[in-house]
């Protein structure tokens, strides 16, 4: 029990004697603590927010991009080396397409997926008719580009059974359709 008090005694004496020093050690200590938290953290958040910005490009992780070639085929040799293109194959229409699609997609067990479509579209608005360009996808777009709608909603599967199409526009051309 002496021991105890001695050094507690003695402790005490030597902060009275280096109290400045100790004391810029502290303020040391717990500056150095900050910096790192404050490093640590703006480092995780511009990761995320980087993250964040690709995947709204180029979709998530695992996004694969399937696009038509047209009427070509290739040959190709044992090893997939390229050997030449081949007479035109046989022209499928967009149902037969997409079965073909919509078959690997099941094989590979893929649980979403998003046709994507680039068209003009002629639109009357109140300043006359106007062509815009549009962007057709299906449903699952928002989830696998980081889509977020700033009023109403997104298209959701039950729009197919609308009379009418659902359709997401932007301001501007909110504003031009009065």
């Amino acid at each position: 029990m002496t021991g105890l008090l001695a050094s507690i005694v003695e402790a005490y004496g030597e902060l009275r004697v280096n109290k400045g020093r100790i004391l810029l050690s502290l303020i040391g200590v717990a500056f150095s603590v900050f910096a790192l938290t404050a490093v640590m953290g703006a480092g995780g958040m511009l990761g995320g927010a980087l993250l964040q910005s690709m995947e709204k490009s180029g979709g998530r992780d695992t996004v694969l991009s399937l696009q038509p070639m047209g009427d070509m085929s290739f040959e190709v040799d044992e090893f997939g080396n390229e050997i030449g293109a081949s007479a035109p194959s046989d022209d499928l229409t967009t149902a037969e397409q997409d079965d073909l699609v919509l078959e690997q997609i099941d094989r590979l067990g893929i649980t979403q997926r998003t046709r994507q479509v680039y068209s003009d579209l002629r639109i009357q608005t109140t300043q006359g008719v106007q062509t815009t360009a549009v962007n057709g996808v299906d449903p699952a777009y928002a989830t696998m580009y980081r889509l977020q709608v700033g009023q109403g909603r997104w298209l959701a599967d039950s729009d197919r059974h609308r009379l009418a199409p659902a359709l997401v526009v932007n301001q501007p051309l909110y504003e031009a359709l009065g």
